[in-house]
């Protein structure tokens, strides 16, 4: 039988409205569109093989880039390709843009080896350990319906009866979804307003719930420490990334009985060791993003079991392509203990064919099938192309 190789690919750009305004530390005013990146690989042997990845026009260059490069190659042999692209983390060039745009290539890649196969991509993973994967529900730091300007912003936060807004729009997550966890966004401006919507959040569900803050790195490790001590009644899930780097967040978890998380300080082989040396943190949030992919991801899942920490997997905006990934990852590692992050519930649509993928009863479904068990619908892509490449 031929080897299987890859001969071209079609490398569609999106740019895709969210139905409310998403508001954190990172982006005050809200986003309200979100640039995805669409990778389908075409095999010699006729199977095509999806991936998705962020959509900026660095991100989306690259992935063409890489595409390109991939022409002729062995599917199979994507470690020999990895190292002669960036053997160290220092030689990928392109910094975390090129392990975002990597990732989503590499992913493909073993989306069109399980299709190959006839298997479902789990089972490449090591086999399903489950088939309903836990997830968490997650809101940005504002129940607005537009962006808002700074001053908004401020006295929105301000007066404390909005907290009865962020609850409600909580309440109706659970309500549709029966989500077991909210991870629910910080401005990174008051911590009183933080403090204050987490305690009405346990108030509202009960001890039962997984509770997470997610401050992106925006408060001082003297504000950080006001604030977690204050929350450590609430006995919440973790408290993600409330400050910004190893040094902050090691210093803060010593002084903290909350588990810390991070997916902005430990986002790469580099930083891991010594993350774990310094102690920085209880939780990995990992994705394949910024991980560089599918490898990459399974070698911190090991490294994390060796050294007793959980892992989680943290939401970058995938769509339901990336979902399906997650959901094979989560399916594949026990070590994932902690429901994954997804913000599906934010688009007007999905891209894949067929029904929708909806969190029900706090779980997504494993996807059936060879791969990972969905595909785009070309119908949907189109909806929302602004730019679409091919190679080959």
């Amino acid at each position: 039988m031929p080897r299987l190789t890859i001969e071209g690919a079609t490398v569609t750009r999106l740019r895709v409205p969210l139905i409310k305004p998403y508001i954190s530390s990172q982006v005050r005013s809200g986003r309200d569109a979100i640039e995805r990146t669409i990778i389908e690989l075409q095999g010699s042997d006729g199977t095509v093989g999806y991936g998705e990845t962020v959509g900026t026009e660095p991100v989306f260059a690259i992935v063409r880039d890489l595409c390109n490069r991939l022409r002729g190659r062995d599917p199979f042999a994507m470690g020999a390709f990895r190292s002669e692209w960036a053997p160290l983390t220092f030689s990928n060039m392109n910094g975390r843009n090129g392990f975002i745009a990597f990732g989503g290539v590499e992913a493909a890649c073993h989306d069109l080896l399980a299709r190959h196969l006839g298997v479902p991509l789990v089972d490449l993973l090591g086999g399903a350990q489950r088939t309903a994967i836990p997830c968490a529900g997650l809101m940005g730091a504002l129940p607005v319906d537009r962006p808002i300007d700074q001053a908004e912003m401020e006295a929105f936060i301000t007066d404390r009866g909005n907290v009865a807004s962020v609850v409600e729009e909580a309440a109706r997550l659970v309500a549709e979804s029966g989500y077991p966890s909210l991870k629910i966004k910080s401005v990174g401006r008051d911590q009183g307003w933080d403090l204050a919507v987490m305690q009405a959040l346990r108030e509202a569900f009960g001890p039962a719930m997984g509770l997470r803050l997610d401050v992106n790195g925006a408060f001082t490790v003297v504000e950080a420490q006001r604030l977690g001590r204050a929350l450590e009644p609430l006995d919440l899930e973790y408290f993600e990334d409330p400050v910004s780097g190893i040094e902050g967040l090691a210093r803060l978890r010593r002084d903290l009985r909350t588990p810390i998380a991070t997916n902005m300080a430990i986002i790469n082989m580099d930083q891991l060791p010594v993350g774990i040396r310094m102690g920085a943190a209880d939780v990995i949030l990992g994705d394949i993003f910024h991980w560089g992919g599918i490898r990459n991801l399974c070698d911190l899942a090991a490294v994390a079991r060796a050294f007793e920490l959980t892992l989680g997997l943290h939401s970058f905006w995938e769509m339901g392509i990336a979902t399906a990934f997650n959901l094979h990852l989560a399916a594949a590692l026990p070590i994932i203990a902690h429901p994954i992050d997804g913000i599906l519930w934010l688009y007007p649509d999905d891209i894949t064919r067929g029904d929708r993928m909806k969190v029900r009863d706090g779980v997504l479904p494993l996807p059936q099938g060879p791969g990972i068990g969905v595909e785009p619908d070309p119908a949907k892509l189109a909806q929302w192309s602004v730019g679409q490449t091919k190679v080959g």
